[in-house]
């Protein structure tokens, strides 16, 4: 039982030293308009990516990131989308860029930013307009390749351009 007691106030006194103490007062951590220390260095595409049911029933491209901070955290940043859909066929790897299957989402401005942050703590970007190659595939060997690029802020207040590729086999959608 005195052992007990020993460990429970030795733990109860470690977390009281003033090592951990927040800081009092009106100290300021970061300068308003310093650079963002955990403003994102890096994306990542979610292997979640795939063809949804959009609000009509119709398919959609859900697209999900994460942007990255230095210490691999997943955070929020205001940022400028671009999203490039390409066709991979045949065993060379070589993409086939169709016309048109770029889209660009500006999430720069907070509130519509914040909507497109979903409970998993990804980005989820719905793209329509989805072309029929992905839908249905003309060949079996066929990938589909995503490659997003991010325009946003980074830790040194300057703008970074992180970006990922995504190869994900096409099967034929059922409506599900």
């Amino acid at each position: 039982m005195i052992r007990v007691g020993l460990v429970v106030l030795v733990c109860v006194a470690a977390g009281c030293s003033r090592l951990h103490a927040p800081p009092a007062g009106d100290v300021e951590l970061f300068e308003p308009g310093a650079p963002n220390p955990f403003a994102p260095v890096s994306l990542q595409i979610s292997p979640l990516t795939r063809i949804e049911p959009g609000p009509q029933g119709e398919p959609v491209l859900a697209v999900y990131l994460r942007l990255v901070d230095e210490w691999g955290d997943g955070v929020k940043a205001p940022a400028l989308f671009l999203v490039q859909l390409f066709r991979v066929r045949g065993t060379s790897g070589l993409a086939e860029r169709e016309q048109g299957w770029t889209w660009e989402i500006d999430l720069r401005d907070p509130d519509a930013n914040s909507g497109w942050f979903d409970a998993t703590g990804l980005y989820r970007l719905p793209l329509a307009d989805v072309p029929a190659w992905v839908l249905e595939p003309e060949r079996p060997d066929e990938v589909l390749r995503l490659t997003v690029i991010a325009d946003t802020p980074g830790p040194r207040g300057r703008v970074v351009k992180p970006r990922d590729s995504f190869d994900k086999n096409v099967t034929p959608w059922d409506g599900r």
